[in-house]
Protein backbone atom coordinates (compact mmCIF):
# COMPACT_ATOMS: atom_id res chain seq x y z
CA UNK A 1 0.00 0.00 0.00
CA UNK A 2 1.12 3.57 -0.65
CA UNK A 3 2.65 5.41 2.28
CA UNK A 4 2.46 8.99 3.51
CA UNK A 5 4.51 10.27 0.56
CA UNK A 6 1.44 9.85 -1.65
CA UNK A 7 -0.68 11.95 0.70
CA UNK A 8 -0.34 15.73 0.96
CA UNK A 9 2.32 16.81 3.42
CA UNK A 10 0.29 19.87 4.26
CA UNK A 11 -2.19 22.43 2.99
CA UNK A 12 -1.93 26.01 1.82
CA UNK A 13 -4.45 28.13 3.73
CA UNK A 14 -4.54 31.92 3.27
CA UNK A 15 -0.88 32.01 2.35
CA UNK A 16 0.33 29.69 5.12
CA UNK A 17 1.47 26.09 4.85
CA UNK A 18 -0.16 23.94 7.54
CA UNK A 19 1.50 20.52 8.01
CA UNK A 20 -0.99 17.71 7.49
CA UNK A 21 -0.06 15.75 10.63
CA UNK A 22 0.60 17.54 13.89
CA UNK A 23 0.67 16.75 17.60
CA UNK A 24 -2.30 17.52 19.80
CA UNK A 25 -1.65 18.28 23.47
CA UNK A 26 -5.18 18.33 24.92
CA UNK A 27 -5.53 16.75 28.37
CA UNK A 28 -1.93 15.71 28.76
CA UNK A 29 -1.62 12.79 31.13
CA UNK A 30 -0.50 13.28 34.73
CA UNK A 31 -1.34 16.97 34.88
CA UNK A 32 0.54 17.83 31.69
CA UNK A 33 3.79 16.55 33.20
CA UNK A 34 4.63 14.64 30.02
CA UNK A 35 3.70 17.37 27.55
CA UNK A 36 7.12 19.03 27.36
CA UNK A 37 9.10 15.84 26.74
CA UNK A 38 6.49 14.61 24.26
CA UNK A 39 6.58 17.83 22.23
CA UNK A 40 10.40 17.74 22.19
CA UNK A 41 10.31 14.12 21.01
CA UNK A 42 7.74 14.94 18.33
CA UNK A 43 9.73 17.87 16.97
CA UNK A 44 12.89 15.78 16.87
CA UNK A 45 10.97 13.08 14.97
CA UNK A 46 9.99 15.56 12.30
CA UNK A 47 6.66 16.95 13.50
CA UNK A 48 6.26 20.59 12.55
CA UNK A 49 2.73 21.31 13.74
CA UNK A 50 1.92 21.60 17.47
CA UNK A 51 -1.61 22.22 18.72
CA UNK A 52 -2.31 23.70 22.16
CA UNK A 53 -4.77 26.10 23.82
CA UNK A 54 -5.05 28.38 26.81
CA UNK A 55 -7.67 26.06 28.32
CA UNK A 56 -5.34 23.06 28.08
CA UNK A 57 -3.14 24.61 30.76
CA UNK A 58 0.07 23.58 29.00
CA UNK A 59 1.13 26.50 26.83
CA UNK A 60 4.17 27.05 29.07
CA UNK A 61 5.25 23.42 28.67
CA UNK A 62 4.78 23.63 24.90
CA UNK A 63 6.80 26.84 24.76
CA UNK A 64 9.62 25.35 26.81
CA UNK A 65 9.67 22.32 24.53
CA UNK A 66 9.91 24.41 21.38
CA UNK A 67 12.78 26.38 22.93
CA UNK A 68 14.65 23.26 24.04
CA UNK A 69 14.00 21.15 20.94
CA UNK A 70 16.73 22.66 18.80
CA UNK A 71 14.27 23.12 15.94
CA UNK A 72 14.15 26.60 14.43
CA UNK A 73 11.02 28.52 15.36
CA UNK A 74 10.26 29.41 11.76
CA UNK A 75 9.96 25.73 10.91
CA UNK A 76 7.13 25.10 13.40
CA UNK A 77 3.44 25.80 12.85
CA UNK A 78 1.84 26.54 16.23
CA UNK A 79 -1.89 26.52 16.82
CA UNK A 80 -3.34 27.87 20.05
CA UNK A 81 -6.88 28.85 21.03
CA UNK A 82 -8.50 31.56 23.05
CA UNK A 83 -10.24 30.44 26.20
CA UNK A 84 -14.04 30.29 26.12
CA UNK A 85 -14.22 33.43 28.26
CA UNK A 86 -12.06 35.62 25.99
CA UNK A 87 -14.13 35.80 22.82
CA UNK A 88 -15.34 39.39 23.07
CA UNK A 89 -13.43 41.57 20.57
CA UNK A 90 -12.02 43.79 23.32
CA UNK A 91 -10.51 40.74 25.07
CA UNK A 92 -8.89 39.04 22.09
CA UNK A 93 -5.64 41.01 22.03
CA UNK A 94 -5.00 40.54 25.75
CA UNK A 95 -5.81 36.83 25.50
CA UNK A 96 -3.41 36.36 22.62
CA UNK A 97 -0.71 38.33 24.46
CA UNK A 98 -1.11 35.97 27.43
CA UNK A 99 -0.82 32.91 25.24
CA UNK A 100 2.26 34.24 23.46
CA UNK A 101 3.86 35.10 26.79
CA UNK A 102 3.24 31.57 28.11
CA UNK A 103 4.44 30.05 24.85
CA UNK A 104 7.49 32.34 24.87
CA UNK A 105 6.80 33.11 21.21
CA UNK A 106 6.49 36.29 19.20
CA UNK A 107 3.65 34.88 17.12
CA UNK A 108 1.36 31.90 16.64
CA UNK A 109 0.29 30.94 13.16
CA UNK A 110 -3.29 30.06 13.97
CA UNK A 111 -4.86 31.57 17.10
CA UNK A 112 -8.38 30.18 17.22
CA UNK A 113 -11.48 30.77 19.29
CA UNK A 114 -12.47 27.61 21.13
CA UNK A 115 -16.27 27.34 21.16
CA UNK A 116 -17.17 23.64 21.09
CA UNK A 117 -20.61 22.29 20.20
CA UNK A 118 -22.85 21.81 23.19
CA UNK A 119 -24.24 18.40 22.22
CA UNK A 120 -21.82 15.84 23.60
CA UNK A 121 -22.13 12.12 22.86
CA UNK A 122 -25.92 11.75 22.67
CA UNK A 123 -25.40 8.02 21.97
CA UNK A 124 -23.19 7.03 24.89
CA UNK A 125 -23.99 3.36 24.40
CA UNK A 126 -22.28 3.29 21.01
CA UNK A 127 -18.64 2.49 20.43
CA UNK A 128 -16.29 4.93 18.75
CA UNK A 129 -14.94 4.73 15.19
CA UNK A 130 -11.78 2.92 16.32
CA UNK A 131 -14.01 -0.03 17.31
CA UNK A 132 -16.16 0.11 14.17
CA UNK A 133 -16.06 -3.23 12.37
CA UNK A 134 -15.82 -1.56 8.96
CA UNK A 135 -12.80 0.51 10.03
CA UNK A 136 -11.18 -2.55 11.55
CA UNK A 137 -11.66 -4.53 8.33
CA UNK A 138 -10.11 -1.73 6.29
CA UNK A 139 -7.20 -1.60 8.74
CA UNK A 140 -6.53 -5.30 8.18
CA UNK A 141 -6.68 -4.78 4.41
CA UNK A 142 -4.08 -2.00 4.55
CA UNK A 143 -2.02 -3.58 7.35
CA UNK A 144 -2.54 -0.47 9.44
CA UNK A 145 -4.15 0.31 12.78
CA UNK A 146 -7.72 1.66 12.84
CA UNK A 147 -6.28 4.98 14.02
CA UNK A 148 -3.96 5.15 11.01
CA UNK A 149 -6.89 4.48 8.67
CA UNK A 150 -8.95 7.29 10.18
CA UNK A 151 -6.01 9.71 10.09
CA UNK A 152 -5.32 8.72 6.48
CA UNK A 153 -8.95 9.35 5.58
CA UNK A 154 -8.89 12.79 7.20
CA UNK A 155 -5.66 13.89 5.50
CA UNK A 156 -6.75 12.53 2.14
CA UNK A 157 -9.97 14.55 2.32
CA UNK A 158 -7.94 17.71 2.97
CA UNK A 159 -8.03 17.98 6.76
CA UNK A 160 -5.02 18.66 8.95
CA UNK A 161 -4.99 16.26 11.92
CA UNK A 162 -3.48 16.68 15.40
CA UNK A 163 -3.72 13.30 17.19
CA UNK A 164 -2.53 13.38 20.77
CA UNK A 165 -0.25 10.85 22.42
CA UNK A 166 2.61 10.65 24.90
CA UNK A 167 3.87 7.32 23.58
CA UNK A 168 6.96 7.34 21.37
CA UNK A 169 5.67 4.45 19.27
CA UNK A 170 2.42 6.27 18.56
CA UNK A 171 4.28 9.43 17.55
CA UNK A 172 5.89 7.44 14.77
CA UNK A 173 2.79 5.39 13.93
CA UNK A 174 0.64 8.48 13.49
CA UNK A 175 2.92 9.67 10.69
CA UNK A 176 2.85 6.37 8.80
CA UNK A 177 -0.33 6.87 6.79
CA UNK A 178 -1.60 5.42 3.51
CA UNK A 179 -3.53 6.72 0.53
CA UNK A 180 -6.88 4.94 0.47
CA UNK A 181 -8.75 3.72 -2.58
CA UNK A 182 -11.71 5.83 -3.68
CA UNK A 183 -14.12 3.04 -2.75
CA UNK A 184 -12.66 2.91 0.76
CA UNK A 185 -12.91 6.70 1.10
CA UNK A 186 -16.56 6.53 0.08
CA UNK A 187 -17.22 3.72 2.55
CA UNK A 188 -15.79 5.76 5.41
CA UNK A 189 -17.63 8.89 4.25
CA UNK A 190 -20.90 7.00 4.46
CA UNK A 191 -20.34 5.81 8.03
CA UNK A 192 -21.49 9.13 9.51
CA UNK A 193 -24.58 9.08 7.32
CA UNK A 194 -25.35 5.48 8.26
CA UNK A 195 -24.50 5.59 11.96
CA UNK A 196 -25.13 9.26 12.72
CA UNK A 197 -22.60 11.79 13.94
CA UNK A 198 -21.35 11.49 17.53
CA UNK A 199 -19.11 13.69 19.65
CA UNK A 200 -17.09 11.53 22.04
CA UNK A 201 -15.00 14.24 23.66
CA UNK A 202 -16.59 16.02 26.64
CA UNK A 203 -14.32 18.88 27.76
CA UNK A 204 -16.97 20.74 29.72
CA UNK A 205 -15.32 20.42 33.14
CA UNK A 206 -11.68 20.19 32.06
CA UNK A 207 -10.83 23.69 33.34
CA UNK A 208 -12.98 23.63 36.45
CA UNK A 209 -16.33 24.86 35.13
CA UNK A 210 -18.90 24.09 32.47
CA UNK A 211 -17.54 25.73 29.30
CA UNK A 212 -20.91 25.19 27.59
CA UNK A 213 -22.77 27.35 30.11
CA UNK A 214 -23.49 30.63 28.32
CA UNK A 215 -25.95 31.87 30.95
CA UNK A 216 -23.38 33.24 33.39
CA UNK A 217 -19.97 34.85 33.09
CA UNK A 218 -17.18 32.42 33.86
CA UNK A 219 -13.82 33.22 35.48
CA UNK A 220 -11.06 34.55 33.25
CA UNK A 221 -8.13 33.79 35.54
Amino acid sequence: MSETSSLPGGFQVQGYFIPAVGLGTFQGENGNSLVKETVIAALRQGYRHIDTAAAYGNEKEVGDAIKDSGVARNEIFVTTKLAQTWHDPEHVEEALDRSLRDLKLDYAHQPLGGRPVAVVNPNADRSGPLQDSTIQSIAIQYEKSPAQILLSWAVQRGTSVVPKTVQASRLEENKQLSRLDDTVMNTINQLAETNGQIRFLDPRNHIGFDIFDESEDQPTE
